[in-house]
């Protein structure tokens, strides 16, 4: 048995499903009699409870509620509450061999049925995320060391956390996980899942959630986009190797507008607004900047924008992940396959009828996917310091992250993956481009150790009700102050 395969267990009705990660292989199935739901606290004492049968053998279930509490690091509550649903789901059965005891100790086993629904996967423990899962799920500290009640990494946190993992790809991005499959995962309600949600951004584990969408005959469904920072200082040591940028373009600010901006303020007035067709909105961008088409988009009323934005940023990202810096003058298979992915979510029946105008559609996210790609690239050639062929042996994620509400200046984050292993130490790159007095612009850098509370909240990650809330815990690995509280360095 595996158990980070509980991770995978959704609860649908009256049978538990177990999804592999492979597309290929079917799930496997327990039915059940009754409709059974498992709390995110349930689960992780299920998981705990698999890993001592995995570590101590099959007759190793066999103490009180309250031990088995104290061995799993759980409360009474929710263990009490979970090991009368195992029995009824048919997953753990009394051990008839071992009777109960005069000090009230009874004995169980898992039976076939749960041996068959989280069998172990073998090739999964060399997956780089496993390790941050275990340090998530397994913490050599406890669970609440610092005791406190409210507002701290939580039991239900941390299983949110682990499952949000299990679906991320290498770069923490999470794009094919519904809501209410992430519900049937964690056993949160719709209120619950959302709060949860917030409070891994307030502790830095979310950079930034994506709304999904759904009505749109060019997107189809799809559903929310979680970027996950797996540079979490958290992880210590197991967290992924990489770095953060965060530019700003001071240029464009409340008293220094671009020349064009009036031009750039009728584009969206007149064309923007009226349209809701993302083919129009797009093309009516498609020439701008970065800067300046990231600030007309973030200023549009459209409910298919925030979901094109993070379609453009991701595919953006592949562009500097395979090619950065370079111009390519044809459409690249790879690229196109994965923007049809991120897009084509229609009928066959509806796609033949519409197929010249769709087709189009992905073309223009192409091509202004790839000129954001040229200004990204160029922007950190000449203000980063970083050589080209360095730059190249990385992988890029665009964090939609990138305007000020109330502040039109122009910004954006990216994290950045080597492609190779290296042992380098996490660092924040803080990119600030200024005009001086004669007109000239120039760029200020600044590297700090951790990417801090006051970043996440300067570049719209968290809103000044989170930052408080961070600021309340005063622990230095949540607000990315250095553990010795000394002042960052620079």
């Amino acid at each position: 048995m595996d158990a980070y395969a509980v991770l995978r267990v959704k609860t649908k009705k009256t049978e538990l499903v177990y999804t592999g990660r492979s597309s290929t292989l079917e799930p496997r199935k327990h039915s059940l009699s009754d409709a059974v739901e498992l709390s995110p606290e349930e689960r992780l004492a299920l998981f705990r409870l698999i890993l001592i049968v995995q570590e101590k053998g099959q007759h190793s279930l066999k103490w009180t509620v309250k031990e088995l509490a104290d061995v799993c690091g759980s409360n009474v509550a929710s263990v009490g509450s979970l090991i009368p649903k195992l029995k009824g789901c048919g997953l753990i059965e009394p051990d008839i061999m071992r009777p109960i005891t005069h000090g009230g100790r009874s004995s169980s086993i898992v039976t076939s049925e749960c041996k068959y629904l989280l069998k172990q996967s073998a090739w999964i423990e060399d997956y780089p995320i496993r390790a941050l899962q275990r340090r998530v799920l397994l913490p050599e500290e406890g669970y609440n060391p610092e005791k406190k009640k409210r507002g701290g990494f939580s039991r239900s946190n941390r299983w949110l956390l682990a499952v949000l993992l299990e679906y991320s790809n290498l770069m923490g991005v999470v794009d094919d996980l519904g809501g209410a499959e992430l519900r049937s995962l964690t056993g949160l309600t719709k209120e619950r899942l959302r709060a949860q949600i917030l409070q891994l951004k307030c502790l830095g584990f979310l950079h930034a959630v994506s709304p999904g969408i759904s009505g749109s005959p060019f997107f189809g469904i799809k559903p929310s986009v979680y970027y996950l920072n797996l540079h979490h200082p958290y992880f210590e040591s197991e967290r992924l190797p990489g770095f953060t940028i965060l530019i700003r373009n001071g240029i464009i600010d409340e008293t220094n507008f671009p020349p064009d901006i009036e031009m750039q303020e009728s584009i969206r007035r007149e064309v923007l607004l009226k349209s809701r067709k993302p083919i129009a909105q797009l093309q009516s961008v498609q020439q701008t900047n970065f800067y300046t088409s990231k600030y007309l988009m973030n200023h549009v009323n459209n409910p298919y924008l925030p979901h094109l934005e993070s379609v453009v940023g991701r595919m953006t990202s592949f562009f500097l992940s395979e090619d950065f810096g370079k111009h390519v003058t044809k459409y690249d298979c790879k690229a196109m396959e994965l923007l049809s992915s991120m897009v084509a979510n229609l009928q066959s029946k509806e796609l033949e009828e519409d197929t010249s105008d769709f087709k189009k559609q992905k073309e223009v996210v192409y091509e202004i996917s790839e000129r954001r790609m040229l200004e990204v690239s160029q922007f950190l050639l000449k203000y980063s310091g970083i050589n080209i062929d360095e730059l190249r042996n990385y992988k890029y994620m665009l964090l939609p992250v990138g305007y000020i509400k109330g502040n039109p200046r122009i910004i954006f984050a990216i994290e950045v993956f080597p492609k190779e292993k290296n042992n380098k130490a996490y660092k924040c790159l803080f990119i600030n481009v200024k005009m001086n007095e004669i007109g000239k612009r120039f760029s200020q850098c600044e590297s700090t150790k951790e990417l801090t509370a006051e970043q996440r909240f300067a570049f719209g990650f968290i809103d000044k009700q989170m930052l408080e809330k961070v600021k309340a815990l005063n622990m230095p690995v949540f607000d990315g102050r250095p553990i010795s509280d000394s002042p960052l360095e620079t």
